[in-house]
């Protein structure tokens, strides 16, 4: 019986230890390609009533833009001849909040540093959202949450 409870001390403390590493970056550590992009601001009352929140299939420009994300924390936006322009645009990110926030800095102009809140994250898939200030057709600014779905390219 004494050595029983440290066997059962022993297996206790070895049955419920955790697995801490992060996996974030290694799934996030690829090429993604924009499935959907959606509003999720209600436009009932604003300036944008009636208009669809589904503004993937409005911007044919995004559908083969390819988003990477290195390892090494580089990025790299490549746009496509599609929209009368072809472009890499290079960035460096990081994660914060417990790795629930990827924050991506341009490191040349074109582009506004961003940061994108994690929905979710798998091997084949990319979900986050990101409050952005959009300009309106009467000059306005208004603050909308976009939802952004990507899958592995």
């Amino acid at each position: 019986m004494k050595n029983l409870l440290p066997m059962l001390l022993l297996l206790t403390i070895w049955g419920c230890k955790k697995d801490n590493v992060d996996k974030t970056p290694e799934l996030l550590s690829k090429s993604w390609k924009m499935t959907a992009w959606t509003v999720l601001t209600p436009f009932e009352g604003t300036p944008l009533q009636g208009v669809s929140t589904d503004w993937f299939d409005a911007n044919p420009c995004v559908a083969d833009a390819i988003s990477t994300f290195i390892i090494d924390r580089t990025f790299t936006l490549q746009t496509v001849a599609t929209c009368n322009f072809q472009d890499t645009y290079y960035a460096v990110w990081t994660l914060s909040n417990n790795s629930k926030v990827i924050n991506v800095t341009f490191t040349h102009g074109g582009y506004s540093d961003f940061s994108y809140t994690i929905v979710e994250l798998t091997a084949s898939k990319l979900i986050v959202t990101r409050l952005e200030k959009t300009g309106l057709p009467n000059s306005e600014v208004m603050d909308l949450l976009m939802r952004y779905e990507f899958v592995p390219k």
